[in-house]
């Protein structure tokens, strides 16, 4: 749930900074369907197995749709020839075709992506993957990994000392941890699910915990680095209602947090980069 709430909550800053920026739109986007993702994990303490097995259907129909959304955001976010093929208006409507169809075909068919259901000594029900849904989890993992490439290549080409190369490597520290590590975790899927204890904690809190800390990464890139050109503005908020200005200081709140328990210069984050 706090997950869901993190995410949610950076979407809502995005869209009220810029409602007109398609870039935006299209992150707040991708954070609300990573956000549905990960928070319909809260239901697995329903005792009614039809209300669970409803729910983990929207949850992984919403995980399907993700990364045709994360291509197409990618080819606004990223100056390297990798994306390219992704801004056209043309691949916007493709992507968003494949998108939609791979989350009606998970909520029409469930039977066909979810297996049977158990109960594992944490939860009142959980549920592995079938054959459809191991491969897009790892379609899922596929599309993390081309933008941790992709990723890497724009802060290469980037050049040294100027704001796009700061803004360059803040995406790829943020969006990196999240890529890395689903393009290590569902990629290899059918390897890890099965290993008794770490198949459950990977799969299960481990998505969550490394999408808060990365959407944390991206706010601090966005009120650091002016990540994504986002000049967020927290009189603004306040004059807008009082709803935005708790959304836009819990978002301003965690990126000084982060900034406190991490140092970029002498912490880890500068440490991992420099490796």
């Amino acid at each position: 749930m706090v997950a869901l709430l993190v995410a949610w909550s950076a979407a809502i800053v995005l869209l009220r900074t810029a409602p007109d920026r398609s870039l935006n739109r299209r992150l707040a986007f991708v954070l609300f369907l990573e956000g549905l993702w990960l928070g319909a994990s809260v239901f697995f303490m329903v005792e009614d197995p039809d209300v669970f097995r409803f729910i983990a259907a929207i949850a992984v129909a919403a995980m399907a749709a993700l990364p045709f959304q994360y291509l197409s955001f990618l080819g606004l976010a990223l100056d390297t020839r990798l994306v390219a093929p992704f801004r056209s208006r043309t691949a916007f409507i493709l992507l968003g075709v494949a998108s939609t169809a791979a989350g009606l075909a998970v909520l029409v068919w469930p039977s066909s992506w979810l297996g049977e259901l158990y109960s594992p000594p944490w939860a009142t029900w959980n549920f592995h993957f079938r054959p459809w849904g191991a491969a897009v989890a790892q379609i899922h993992g596929i599309a993390s990994l081309f933008g941790l490439v992709a990723a890497v290549s724009a802060y290469l080409k980037a050049q040294p000392g100027t704001d796009a190369r700061s803004r360059a490597k803040w995406f790829a520290i943020a969006f990196g941890v999240r890529d890395t590590f689903n393009a290590i975790s569902w990629i290899l899927y059918p390897t890890l699910r099965p290993i008794t204890f770490w198949g459950d904690f990977i799969y299960n809190p481990g998505p969550a915990i490394i999408n808060i800390g990365y959407v944390a990464l991206m706010a601090y890139g966005v009120l650091r680095a002016q990540l994504f050109d986002i000049d967020l503005k927290l009189k603004l908020a306040l004059k807008q209602s009082t709803v935005g200005a708790v959304i836009a200081g819990g978002f301003f709140t965690g990126s000084e947090l982060l900034e406190k328990v991490i140092p970029v210069e002498s912490g880890i984050l500068g440490f991992w980069w420099r490796v």
